[in-house]
């Protein structure tokens, strides 16, 4: 059978437009998996990880906060302190809460978990953090531990004093 230059022109852009439609095809499906997975970073990995990044800065918040209670002498402030603690560690509770239900995988579900032990037991160990902190006096000092870094600062003045000598001497 012999092909005309019409049908052998005819079969080439047939043959390009199956192609075409082939691409086509295939470039629509990757568009709709690139879009279910952009839905899906944005309802729920990014407010999860914006979750996750709220809880850090509270906690530090937390730990400013405890710094503050140990070298603060007033009373009246550290009751102010430790209030403003408190609804810090409410703050991070709901949170947490929040946060519960953005797990979406095992592995996700358990290092929740272990955070949520986690923050527990750092809640019961502020709370004798708090204790501890009533029991120093910024103002008084160090008290004993003061003389000691008395006794050792002046042995250490007189070396500094004898490497000044020998430098000028040198010098």
């Amino acid at each position: 059978m012999k092909l005309t230059v019409g049908l052998k022109l005819f079969i080439g852009f047939l043959a390009v437009l199956l192609l075409t439609a082939g691409l086509g095809f295939v470039s629509l499906n990757t568009m709709s998996s690139i879009n279910r997975q952009t839905k899906q970073i944005t309802s729920v990995w990014m407010p999860g990880v914006e979750t996750i990044n709220n809880i850090n800065y509270l906690t530090e918040h937390v730990k400013q906060q405890e710094f503050k209670l140990l070298i603060e002498p007033d009373d009246t402030l550290n009751q102010g302190i430790e209030q403003d603690t408190q609804n810090t560690f409410a703050r991070i509770d709901q949170r947490l809460q929040q946060y519960s239900g953005y797990v979406s995988s095992e592995d996700e579900k358990q290092n929740y978990e272990s955070l949520k032990k986690e923050w527990t037991a750092y809640k019961s160990l502020h709370t004798k953090y708090v204790e501890l902190s009533k029991e120093v006096d910024i103002v008084k000092g160090a008290g004993k531990r003061q003389a000691g870094r008395r006794r050792f600062a002046s042995p250490s003045r007189e070396l500094l004093q004898y490497d000044a000598e020998v430098f000028e001497c040198a010098g």
